[in-house]
C-alpha cells in the first residue's frame, strides 16, 4: 500500500503532460483515501460529493500482477457481540456465563462454513476482545469479520448462511 501514493502522482502528472501535449483541457485531482478498508474511503468521497464533477476517476493498487483491467470485491463487514456473566475463574466459575467460549465456538463454525460458500468468496475474521484477565471468566468478547465476494449477489448469499 505504500505504493499508492506514488502511483496516483505519477498517473496525474502523465495525464497531465498528455493533455497539454494534445491541447485538450481537463482539471486534474489526486484524492488519496486512507483507511479505505476500515472507514469507507471512496465510498465516503461518493456520499460526500467528491465525484460530482468528474468525468473520469482512476484507481490504481499494487498488486503481483500486472493487469489493465482488476476484478474487484463487494466487502461487507461484520461486527459480533457475545455477552455472558464474569466470574472468578478458581474461587467460582460455576457462576459465570463464559462469553469467550462463546466467541470461540461462533469463529471455529465460521471456519468451518467456508467449505460451503462459493470458492470465489473470502471469509477473514479475529477476535477483536477475549476478556480482560485469564483468572476471570469474559463477561464480553467480540469477532471482527469481512466477507468479500465478486459480485453483491454472490456476497449475499455466503452472507445468509
Amino acid at each position: 500500500h505504500n505504493l499508492m501514493a506514488i502511483l496516483a502522482v505519477g498517473a496525474a502528472v502523465g495525464l497531465k503532460e498528455a493533455l497539454i501535449k494534445y491541447g485538450l483541457k481537463a482539471k486534474v485531482s489526486v484524492l488519496g483515501t486512507p483507511a479505505e478498508e476500515r472507514i469507507g474511503g471512496k465510498k465516503t468521497y461518493v456520499e460526500h460529493g467528491f465525484f460530482k464533477d468528474v468525468d473520469i476517476a482512476l484507481i490504481s493498487h499494487p498488486s503481483r500482477y500486472t493487469t489493465a483491467k482488476k476484478k474487484y470485491l463487494a466487502v461487507q463487514e461484520l461486527l459480533v457481540n457475545f455477552e455472558g456473566k464474569a466470574s472468578h475463574a478458581a474461587a467460582a466459575p460455576w457462576e459465570g456465563l463464559n462469553a469467550l467460549d462463546a466467541a470461540v465456538m461462533g469463529y471455529q463454525a465460521v471456519s468451518n462454513l467456508r467449505q460451503q460458500i462459493p470458492t470465489t468468496c473470502r471469509i477473514h475474521g479475529i477476535i477483536t476482545d477475549g476478556g480482560k484477565a485469564p483468572n476471570v471468566i469474559p463477561e464480553k468478547s467480540a469477532l471482527k469479520y469481512q466477507v468479500r465476494g465478486p459480485t453483491k449477489e454472490i456476497l449475499r448469499s455466503a452472507l445468509d448462511k
